[in-house]
């Protein structure tokens, strides 16, 4: 019997089958095979790269520790200047406020190629000084490098203003420092910062003395209102000195020495009713100082001030 009479004897349908399927199985394995391979080639490759985010993470925390010891170091060095920013400033400022009582020294001083450049910066020093202010504050330590910074500072405005040049200056070339004066007294709190208060309230009755010193304070919009809330502050808020330097302010405005120099309809007119009760109050708190101010008026009639 020849080979293909038996063949088909013995391979029949499902040995057939059983070929075939093993055949795709083995091809199917041999595809999971190759799978299998990619996925562990892609589990090395991630595995890799888990490790080098890994080094990334550790190096950038090590990077992030130094930069927060080094912001640490430069923040304590920043203080530090800062402190001695303070304790310069109120030495040298003190050193200045002492000389500038006298009057070469202020025209020198004004003289100067910076002089404008120093009353923007007391103006700035001034105003970031109050907005440092806790408005919790109970106490104040007088003897701080701040305040006797500050102090300086308001102290040599105060000279400068009572010279007829330094009024002028201040006038002309510090309009901001004047603003600003003027803003930070209706802005503080009452009680904290008193000597302050009285040195800025003098510079600005001294810058009245001027008559475009009080032309340019009478049109503040705060000055008024300022003056009138000082006046009629609570007696045991403020020291009677400095409620003498608010009468007095308040009459270099109310009471101008030049006031018969102007003309009617002038640059000067606050509202009637305000400058009235402003006079009423003067004229009750302080009519000792009436007296005064009507013979310093009529000693003056004949003169002309800066």
């Amino acid at each position: 019997m020849q080979l293909r009479d038996f063949l088909p004897k013995i391979l029949n349908g499902d040995i057939l089958w059983t070929f075939q399927k093993l055949d795709a199985v083995e091809s199917s394995m041999e595809k999971k095979e190759e799978e299998l391979e990619q996925l562990k080639m892609d589990c090395e490759h991630f595995r890799a790269r888990l490790e080098a985010a890994q080094a990334d993470c550790m190096r950038e925390k090590k990077e992030k520790l130094d930069l927060r010891q080094h912001l640490h170091e430069a923040k304590q060095q920043l203080l530090q200047q800062a402190e001695y920013c303070t304790e310069m400033g109120a030495a040298v400022c003190t050193l200045l406020w002492g000389v500038s009582s006298n009057e070469e020294a202020v025209k020198t001083i004004l003289g100067g190629s910076k002089a404008a450049k120093f009353f923007t910066i007391t103006a700035q020093t001034m105003e970031s000084f109050v907005k440092s202010l806790s408005e919790d504050m109970k106490q104040q330590d007088l003897d701080s490098d701040e305040n006797q910074f500050v102090l300086a500072l308001a102290g040599i405005v105060t000279n400068v203003a009572a010279l007829a040049g330094g009024r002028e200056f201040l006038v002309t070339s510090s309009r901001e420092l004047l603003d600003t004066m003027v803003q930070l007294l209706g802005d503080m709190k009452p009680g904290l910062c008193t000597k302050f208060k009285v040195l800025m309230l003098m510079s600005l009755y001294n810058v009245s003395i001027n008559l475009k010193g009080l032309k340019y304070i009478s049109e503040s919009p705060g000055f008024i209102p300022l003056l009138w809330w000082l006046l009629n502050v609570k007696k045991n808020v403020l020291v009677g000195y400095m409620r003498k330097v608010e009468f007095r302010g308040s009459m270099s405005v109310t009471f101008p020495i030049h006031s018969w120099e102007i003309a009617p309809g002038s640059f000067w007119s606050p509202p009637a009713s305000t400058t009235w009760q402003l006079r009423v109050t003067v004229l009750q708190l302080f009519p000792a100082y009436v007296t005064q101010i009507q013979k310093f008026v009529c000693m003056f009639c004949g003169s002309s001030s800066p």
